[in-house]
């Protein structure tokens, strides 16, 4: 468990809501030129992790709120879908589970839907925001502290290298 606390660090301090949100730092990015897209989402998604990750949990949270028994439906269907593909057993066990699960998971498929579209949703608005929002002085200043090592590991360098983005590749294009 030490192990996972230190390759997630510490979040960053939640920016406040005028730096977040300020209108005038809003614009356009140039779909065309992937290098400075890639470098300024990376660059935000950094500088606002905990901005972002309690924007997604609260979407989330008003689509459990909206209909939770689907999410808490999915997930146990997930559930039961990862145990079982764990188990070995005979093959004609393992059918009859495997269609008994397709069946129920047909059943429950709007449900499902609702929510694929619980984690979907966040994203969007946060790879979205990302993109558009840009950069200012002390993001750029935090991010090239992150990349010479001055700075502490943070969840979100941790998420992206589990993803394979490295941040090292893009600062400096």
């Amino acid at each position: 468990m030490e192990s996972l606390k230190e390759d997630l660090g510490d979040f960053t301090p939640l920016r406040n809501y005028a730096d977040f949100c300020s209108t005038n730092r809003f614009q356009a990015p140039d779909w065309n030129n992937s290098e400075r897209l890639a470098n300024r989402i990376m660059s935000n998604l950094i500088y606002y992790q905990t901005n972002y990750f309690l924007l997604m949990a609260v979407i989330f949270a008003s689509f459990f709120l909206s209909c939770p028994h689907s999410i808490i439906s999915s997930i146990i269907l997930l559930a039961l879908i990862g145990i079982i593909s764990m188990r070995v057993g005979s093959p004609n066990y393992n059918l009859v589970i495997a269609a008994g699960v397709a069946f129920i998971g047909m059943t429950f498929l709007r449900q499902f839907l609702w929510f694929l579209l619980s984690l979907a949703v966040p994203l969007a608005i946060v790879i979205l925001h990302a993109a558009m929002r840009m950069r200012n002085v002390k993001n750029k200043a935090e991010n090239l502290k992150e990349v010479l090592g001055v700075k502490k590991k943070n969840p979100m360098s941790y998420i992206l290298k589990l993803i394979g983005f490295t941040h090292q590749e893009f600062v400096f294009n």
